[in-house]
Order: structure tokens, then sequence, then C-alpha cells
């Protein structure tokens, strides 16, 4: 009978070898789930917080570009206006939400018009051409720049805000003087 006795192999190596079998415990697995999850979160926010800068940088570039198609259109416009001489200053009709001036192209009869409607501004003039609608803004305020004497040299337009929200919230005020006159400082209207 002692050949054929069992040798028992102590229990600290039959651990060591079943650990070593390159299998992972449950516990293992879990953290590591938990791990990546939490890796995934954090990039997660990340791409998201990214998205919206593109998103807001996006935003204020088209922003940009409005005002400065309406700057654009406004000096256009402006310098069109063209008193002779002789004359004083242009005729202009000024409303809550229009605005008209004469001596468009140097002919008394022909006209700039400036009217709000609802958020936009529409630029447009006597002649058949087809008047440029700008916006949408919060709030649109239209008047005159004025020379030391009083006379009409140019267009305030101020706009704040819009579909997009332009950068800061404020007021943009924008000039346009008109052809032919000198650009002066001051407002009226």
């Amino acid at each position: 009978m002692h050949g054929t006795r069992r040798r028992r192999l102590p229990e600290s190596s039959f651990r060591n070898e079943r650990l070593s079998d390159g299998g992972f415990t449950f516990v293992e697995i879990l953290v590591s789930l938990l791990l990546v999850s939490v890796l995934g979160l954090v990039i997660w926010s990340g791409l998201d917080r990214g998205e919206n800068l593109v998103r807001r940088t996006f935003r204020g570039t088209a922003d940009a570009v409005r005002i400065l198609q309406l700057d654009t259109a406004l000096r256009k416009a402006a310098g069109r206006v063209r008193v002779p001489y002789w004359e004083t200053g242009p005729e202009v009709e000024a409303a809550e939400y229009s605005l008209r001036v004469s001596w468009l192209d140097g002919q008394a009869l022909q006209y700039l018009s400036l009217e709000r409607r609802g958020g936009l501004l529409a630029v447009g003039f006597s002649t058949e051409e087809p008047e440029g609608l700008f916006g949408p803004f919060d709030e649109i305020a239209l008047g005159l720049m004025t020379g030391p004497d009083g006379t009409a040299s140019g267009i305030l337009v101020a706009v704040v805000g819009g579909a997009a929200g332009i950068s800061g919230g404020g007021p943009i005020e924008l000039q346009a003087r008109f052809g032919g006159q000198p650009l002066r400082t001051g407002r009226s209207e």
C-alpha cells in the first residue's frame, strides 16, 4: 500500500498554477471595463466641447461676414448720393423705421432708401435696381451723420444681435459718408 499512495500537492502551489494559467479574474475584467468607460466619457466630453467651439466659431464668422456685407453695401449706396455744390445738402425723409435721402447719382428726384422690415434692413434705390436685405438683427437704428453746420453728410446704422447673436451683444455702429463729402463726426436723429 505504500507504493499506491498518492502524493498531495501543497495548496499554495495549486493556487499558483491556477493563477498563472493566463486568464483574468472577474474582478480584473470589471476594473478594466470601468477604466475604459471613464476614459470614453472623458474623450466624449472633450469631443463635445470641441464641436461646440467649432459651431461658435462658424457662427461668429457668419456674423462678421454679414456685418461686412452690410457695411460694404451701405458705403456703396451712400457713395452714390452726390449733392451738387450749389445745394446745401440732400433732402432727407426720416420716419421711425425708414430713412430716405435724395440726390442719388446726382439726380434730385432719385433717392436712396433704408427701411427696417421686422428684423431685416432693406437697402434700396428709386431706380429699377433690386434692393438688398440684410439681417436678421434684434434691433436696427437708422440715423444721419451731420457736419458742424448741421447738414447731412452720411448715414448711420446701428445693429444689435441677430439670429446668430453677434458677439458681445452690444450695438455695432456703421457709418457711411455721402459721395464727394469729407467724413465728419456727429449725429442727429
